[in-house]
């Protein structure tokens, strides 16, 4: 594929991202400004953290691509522009609440976000932080 071909796929997939999560946004947040509550919801509803929660829904929607991709004649119940689409959306959610938790440690205010990783070192940072040094298991998220 040629680059403009490719660029032009790719931004197709990015406007469709947005679509999606625009339309889908008021039902996962039950009304709340809290883009994340769905899964801080159900992640106490299971007595799960909402990363857990997260990585379920995530590998739910990966493995349902990787089954259209290498699976191509058995029947899907939504095309691969939305399902491609929509795992894009779930990155942002799961980048988000690795952000949030971060701010939760450091008692950042959320207007700080935009701040919070303008380097590849504060990135590196976060990382550790939610790995532990040693490879850890990561902290779990507390309201």
């Amino acid at each position: 594929m040629k680059i403009d071909d490719y660029t032009n796929v790719a931004e197709s997939l990015l406007a469709e991202a947005n679509a999606i999560e625009v339309s889908k946004r008021p039902g996962y947040t039950g009304g709340s400004e809290d883009v994340l509550a769905n899964f801080k919801r159900i992640a106490e509803r299971l007595h799960m953290t909402p990363e857990q929660v997260w990585a379920v829904y995530f590998a739910k929607h990966t493995d349902a691509i990787m089954t259209a991709m290498t699976q191509p004649t058995l029947p899907v119940s939504e095309a691969l522009l939305g399902r491609f689409a929509d795992a894009i959306n779930y990155l942002k959610l799961g980048w988000g609440l690795v952000v949030e938790k971060e701010q939760w440690k450091t008692g950042q205010e959320p207007a700080a976000k935009a701040s919070l990783l303008t380097s590849k070192e504060q990135m590196m940072k976060l990382a550790a932080s939610l790995t532990g040094a040693a490879g850890d298991r990561p902290l779990a998220w507390k309201p």
